[in-house]
Order: C-alpha cells, then structure tokens, then sequence
C-alpha cells in the first residue's frame, strides 16, 4: 500500500502561496482602480476675485472664510474717522480715498450715506474722481441713497483717487462730522437700480466642497499645479436665471502658450443652457497653471454655481487610449 503523506504534505503550502499571490493581484488592481487624487484646488489665501462693478461697504466686517473678496479702500489723511458699526465718518472737507478696480470706464456712483445733522447741516456734496469734478449732489435729511454721474473716463484701470468736498461747509455748523458714508458703488451701467449698491458680498468660496457662488460680475483666478497625479480639471455649473454668460480659461500665468501649454478656452451661456459640465484635460502638461473664469450677470438676483470644481487622477487604463490627451 502506497503512503501518500509525502506527497500530499506540501499542499498546504501551495495554497498559502497561491491565497498570498491572488492578494497581490487585487491590492495592485485596487490601487489602479482608485488612484491617489491630486490636492484641492481651492485652498484659503489664493482664490482672488475682481469684482466688475465693486461694491465697498464701510462697515467693519467679521471675519468670514466664505468671502472670496471685498474692495479694501484706503483711507487717507486724518478726515475720516474710524469705521462703526453704521460706517465711517467724514470729519473734513476734501476727505481722500483710494480705490484699486481691475476694469475703468464705470458711469455712475451710488452714494449710500446720511448728513450729519444740526441747525445749519451739510446739504451739498462734490465729488472729486480723479481731478474730475462730478456733481454737485444735494443732501436730503435722514439716509438716502444718490447718484453721481461720472464722465466715461473718470474711473481708470488701477488706482484711483476720490475725494469729499463739501461747497457749504463754511455756512453749516457742524464742527466734526460732515457725512456718515455706509456703501458706495460704482457701475458701468447708467440705469441700474439705486438698491444694487445693497448687495454685500460679490462671491464666497467653500474651501471644503470646492464650490464657488457668484452673485456679481467679476474675474476669479486660482492658481495651481500640475503633476503626475493631475489628468484634468473638472466642474459643473449652473445659473439661477437667464441672461448670464461665463468664459473658462486655463492656460500658464504668463500668458498663452503653444502646443500643450496653449490656453484652453470654453464659453458657456445661459441662453443656451442654465446648467452642464465641464472637462479641461492637463494630462501631459507640468509646472503652475492658473484657473481663471469671468462671469457676465445680469442685476440681482442672477446667481451662478460653480461645483465639483476640482483636480482629478483618472482611471486611464479602463478608458481607450485615443480618449487621453
């Protein structure tokens, strides 16, 4: 009789092997299956946006990680006094701010502000843009909101200088406030309404979604980088209402390139459609690239998302060959 024992005694080591090896294949295939995703493209300190027709709201404002950005005007000399909860204070006649705007030839100015008040109180105001005179503006009692026509090159491209003066400051009795300013707005449009100067925040950012909301016309530049674990850049969008449109740009901080660093440009309206997706393929590319959108909408309340805005690594191998660029 044969003792098979011999022979059969090394089974069991085979099967560990084989157990071990099939272990191996479906870790590799796994890993292949979900590959490592590049960082979030928005990230807090770089997402910059450049508002069309700004809106600078003088109240002190709490900190809030959601605000893309908000005009900083600067202050200058010692005729204002600190911002307050209701605004900031003209203490002066001939009261300077500046005021950096990406876009120049804006029309009109809406002055969101109220007199100070008193037995003789201001009841005239010039304003000054740029060694422009534009008015004057006669005061009512109480809050009120005025517009300031301005010339169709008051307002230029970078900084600007705007300056408070008041022609009855001599005959009004008041000795250290003037005019109690809350918002001030510049617009290209001549007939847009007194209350688009209400409007606070032009866009917020929610770092963690990767989602974007406009709420006014404006540019929006992220940078980022492009590396091995970068395929594409993918988002969706949608507008809340007709009448907007947005161009999608994605090409090298300098400028446009050539053959795989050549810009790539995607016009999408509402006209057309309120909502879709977009696919900015980058596989083959390297190095720093910026994302960049300018967004046309209409007056409130036009609105448009931007959502699963994100850098992604692709599955190549389960697509054909000839679908990668």
């Amino acid at each position: 009789m044969i003792d098979l024992r011999s022979l059969l005694r090394p089974f069991p080591l085979f099967l560990v092997f084989l157990f071990v090896a099939v272990a191996i294949v479906d870790l590799v295939h796994s890993l292949r299956e979900t590959p490592e995703q590049p960082p979030a493209l928005l990230r807090t300190g770089i997402v910059r946006f450049v508002e069309l027709n700004p809106v600078i709201d003088f109240r002190p404002q709490p900190p809030d990680p959601e605000v893309v950005y908000q005009p900083e005007p600067k202050l200058m000399g010692r005729k204002w006094f600190q911002p307050e909860r209701r605004g900031v204070w003209v203490t002066k006649d001939g009261a300077t701010l500046k005021l950096d705007v990406a876009d120049g030839g804006h029309r009109v100015m809406i002055l969101d502000c109220l007199p100070a008040g008193g037995r003789r109180p201001i009841r005239s105001l010039v304003v000054t843009v740029n060694g422009l005179r534009c008015g004057p503006v006669d005061l009512a009692k109480g809050w009120g909101r005025y517009r300031v026509v301005l010339p169709m090159n008051a307002i230029r491209p970078g900084r600007n200088r705007i300056v408070f003066e008041f022609p009855d400051a001599n005959r009004a009795r008041a000795h250290r406030r003037y005019l109690l300013v809350r918002r001030l707005g510049f617009f290209l449009d001549e007939s847009i309404g007194d209350d688009a100067v209400l409007r606070r925040h032009p866009a917020s950012v929610d770092m963690a979604e990767g989602a974007v909301s406009f709420f006014a016309s404006g540019t929006l530049e992220v940078p980022f980088t492009v590396d091995d674990r970068t395929d594409a850049l993918k988002l969706r969008y949608r507008f809340n209402q007709a009448g907007g449109r947005a161009e999608v740009v994605v090409g090298r901080p300098q400028g446009s390139g050539v053959g795989r660093d050549a810009d790539f440009h995607c016009s999408v309206s509402s006209d057309q459609k309120l909502g879709g997706r977009i696919r900015i393929p980058l596989h083959g590319r390297r190095g720093i690239f910026v994302f960049r959108i300018r967004v046309d909408l209409k007056p409130q309340p036009a609105r448009l998302n931007l959502t699963s805005l994100a850098l992604v690594k692709e599955n190549r191998s389960a697509r054909p060959r000839h679908a990668t660029r």
